[in-house]
């Protein structure tokens, strides 16, 4: 498509509008004007909880709502359905909202018996990250999946590139990871819209580098649910809690002994 001789063609009239998934410059072209889009702010997520669910609360309790599910388009309309079903358990936002706090996984966190098919996993918040986890292993990138799943078990903060090590995800994978491999990793999750950059929002750059203080972040849905789906497919999960404990301890060290004395 970045050579513009196949269906989209940038000179001519009228404007061409594309949604998709890679937000790579390569992919589009030179001439391509890339448009990243964000979560939504509070009042409009709130404003589409309402439009779907106009009962089940009041404004400022979609708002709260909103605010819990990060403004996600696709989980503002999986939690908007959800409350309008006549046979739903919670029928408000703010109980909704509460048993997100036991209940995601069976609320957005579930596996959807016909996620196979690409429709059904565009739709489903489990799912629909994995399409791009899918593309990527397809492209041959198939540490990126893991490397997700184990920034999942951080935090909710910036995560340092200098944290994750190839001997780390050498561990949990249990497979030889090479350096390039890793930052192949980054910079396919980052392309994908996965995982972010704490200072330059809306940057389309790679998400790796040689700078030692450069970092990721990671939105906090996609953080729990890919924690749930990690928790769901791994047997030997204390495993990964202790190769990243380790790392940790090992950080820790490494950054008093760069400390001036």
């Amino acid at each position: 498509m970045a050579d513009y001789r196949g269906w989209i063609r940038p000179h001519g009239r009228g404007l061409l509008v594309v949604t998709s998934r890679d937000g790579s410059e390569q992919t589009w072209g030179p001439c391509a004007q890339l448009l990243p889009l964000e979560p939504l702010p509070v009042r409009p997520a709130g404003q589409v909880l309402l439009d779907a669910a106009p009962v089940a609360g009041t404004a400022e309790q979609a708002r709260d709502l909103a605010a819990r599910l990060g403004g996600l388009p696709l989980a503002l309309h999986a939690a908007g359905t959800y409350l309008a079903g006549p046979t739903s358990r919670y029928r408000t936002f703010a109980a909704y909202r509460q048993a997100l706090e036991q209940e995601l996984r069976f609320l957005l966190g579930a596996a959807h018996p016909n996620a196979s098919h690409p429709q059904v996993a565009r739709a489903v918040v489990r799912h629909t990250w994995e399409v791009s986890l899918d593309q990527l292993a397809g492209e041959g990138n198939a540490l990126a999946r893991p490397l997700l799943r184990l920034l999942a078990l951080l935090a909710q903060a910036p995560v340092p590139l200098s944290l994750i090590t190839p001997d780390l995800l050498s561990v949990v994978t249990g497979h030889d990871v090479t350096a390039v491999a890793l930052e192949a990793a980054f910079a396919g999750l980052h392309r994908y819209g996965l995982l972010g950059l704490p200072h330059s929002p809306g940057s389309t750059g790679p998400a790796s580098g040689s700078s030692e203080g450069a970092q990721v972040v990671l939105h906090p849905l996609i953080r729990e649910i890919n924690a749930v789906a990690l928790t769901a497919e791994t047997s030997g999960l204390a495993v990964w809690h202790r190769a990243l404990a380790e790392r940790l301890t090992t950080a820790v060290h490494e950054a008093n002994l760069s400390l001036p004395s």
